[in-house]
């Protein structure tokens, strides 16, 4: 694998007894491609209490009694993480759910030829894309115009403005700072109804400037510039001397 895709990273764990407990790998272009182009994202997967709980009343004390900057990703000062999400996970897991009963070689190859055909595919989509921002970002950008046509802009100088909403609530859109009190742009990094409503209102066609370059289509073009390349057949891999032997690992009926 590391042999031909370059900068691949791959570990491979054992118990005490030699027994397989898991592999990772991280293909080189992935890798690369993750470092210079993508936003940074937390994925995270786990089970959820699914019956009906409450907050008592010292729970809610406690909560309210922790700053909002170390406990709310709104609040947070920096910006750590972009997103936190679980969606990859699913996906991959209902993906492969089949694929997951193969042999451990097997499966391996499976991830590398469908992460190929997903590189192959995206990297002829995006080469057909005409604008600046990808055409997923294009249709949240055109969302998020719908709801402010009757909002209300009031400057407060040539670089801050008040926005009002049709519920009378007020955010304050700096644009010298970057710092929009509604805090979805340092969320999502995409401009919300408010920017949109000021950069309307001062003629500006279009929010380029107002949108983390993770969107441009230039960027996603970048991302999957880099081929997976297969792998030639086990009859033709060199092995080395001292290659550990493994045992499988002991599995538990589910």
């Amino acid at each position: 694998m590391v042999k031909h895709n370059p900068g691949t990273v791959t570990r491979i764990r054992t118990d005490d007894d030699d027994l397989f407990k898991f592999v990772y790998i991280a293909l080189g272009c992935s890798v690369q491609a993750f470092i210079k182009y993508c936003r940074p994202t937390l994925i995270i997967d786990g089970g959820y209490l699914k019956g009906e709980f409450k907050v008592n009343a010292r729970v809610w004390e406690y909560l309210q009694n922790i700053n909002p900057e170390t406990r709310a990703r709104t609040h947070f000062p920096g910006n750590r993480y972009f997103l936190m999400t679980s969606n990859s996970v699913e996906s991959i897991n209902s993906m492969s759910r089949f694929a997951r009963k193969m042999q451990i070689l097997m499966l391996i190859e499976y991830f590398r030829a469908t992460t190929q055909q997903w590189s192959f595919q995206k990297r002829n989509v995006v080469a057909e894309a005409k604008t600046t921002l990808t055409p997923w970002t294009e249709m949240i950008i055109k969302a998020n115009k719908k709801p402010c046509n009757n909002w209300m802009v009031y400057p407060i100088s040539n670089s801050r403005f008040e926005v009002k909403s049709s519920t009378h609530k007020s955010v304050i859109v700096d644009f010298q700072q970057r710092t929009y009190t509604c805090r979805r742009w340092k969320i999502d990094g995409l401009p919300c109804g408010h920017v949109i409503k000021v950069l309307t209102m001062n003629h500006y066609e279009d929010c380029f400037e107002f949108t983390l370059k993770a969107y441009f289509t230039e960027t996603l073009r970048k991302t999957y510039e880099d081929s997976v390349n297969p792998l030639p057949s086990p009859s033709e891999w060199a092995i080395p001397d001292d290659l550990m032997i493994m045992k499988p690992p002991i599995m538990e009926r589910r």
